[in-house]
């Protein structure tokens, strides 16, 4: 009987109700079952047993949320990899000019300091003349450290507001992706239900009498009707738990980065303050 299932299709079991009373009694519904099943198949096993239409239903809705909950998974695998690696990014690219940024600012400190000794140098006495030039050289690197450190900063900022909106906006495209496939499915679940039921219901026309049988359209119909909620329900679960999860993936990316602009705003504040007191030191020998 297998060989024939496997040969010739659902087609030959279902165009004879004995062969497939023979199917059934030789126990080979629940096998069936274990196999992976589509929609397609669903109605015509429905067509054929009232009796097993929800089991049927629901090993049916089962493949479906199974492969809900896959293609789920994958969108968000991907989805978190692409998150947490660009916030990595971004914090060692803030983090590196940060650090180029103080090495700039120490550097401009230190040819200061050399100019302003080279002309102490020249005229230990301090005239009026070598005063106002150090005064000036002093002006000068002040204010392009300064000028440097207030850019810098900026730019951390600007590129972190950058890099967050783009973790914000991969997530919520995740999000949508993840919103759209559970949809999708949960609507060929409803569309499945209703065809089946439709089958049900014009088994029950063709058939007004015995009542066991409308009795049995009936109750398959309910049950079909239960499987069907319950694996919607699942997949909006799934969905629903993935979405909490990216979204917790996502704030501590966004975590990642403002702390990173954190520390690189200290490195530059930092070497900015040091850069200018040893200006001070300098200008302030007697």
């Amino acid at each position: 009987m297998a060989c024939m299932v496997l040969k010739y299709g659902l087609a030959i079991i279902f165009a004879d109700p004995y062969v497939w009373a023979s199917f059934r009694g030789q126990g080979m519904v629940s096998n069936y079952l274990k196999q992976s099943r589509s929609i397609e198949e669903l109605y015509a096993l429905i067509e054929a047993d009232r009796v097993a239409a929800a089991e049927i239903a629901a090993t049916v809705f089962d493949n479906e949320v199974a492969m809900a909950i896959t293609n789920i998974g994958e969108i968000n695998q991907v989805a978190n990899a692409r998150i947490l690696a660009d916030s990595q990014v971004a914090s060692a690219r803030m983090m590196t000019d940060a650090e180029v940024t103080a090495v700039a600012l120490t550097a401009k400190a230190e040819a200061a300091i050399v100019e302003i000794k080279s002309r102490l140098q020249q005229d230990s006495r301090r005239s009026e003349i070598t005063h106002s030039m150090i005064a000036e050289i002093s002006r000068i690197a002040v204010g392009e450290i300064s000028d440097s450190a207030q850019d810098s900063v900026k730019g951390i900022q600007l590129d972190a507001k950058y890099a967050i909106k783009c973790l914000q906006d991969n997530a919520a495209k995740a999000i949508e992706d993840i919103k759209a496939t559970a949809d999708d499915i949960a609507v060929r679940i409803a569309e499945s239900t209703k065809r089946a039921n439709t089958i049900l219901t014009k088994q029950k026309e063709r058939h007004p009498s015995p009542e066991d049988v409308v009795r049995h359209a009936e109750t398959a119909s309910q049950n079909i009707l239960g499987v069907s909620s319950q694996a919607t329900q699942q997949i909006h679960d799934a969905a629903a738990i993935t979405i909490a999860e990216l979204n917790t993936i996502t704030d501590a990316a966004t975590k990642i980065i403002t702390e990173a602009v954190t520390a690189s705003e200290r490195r530059v504040l930092t070497a900015r303050d040091r850069a200018l007191a040893s200006i001070q030191d300098i200008v302030s020998l007697p």
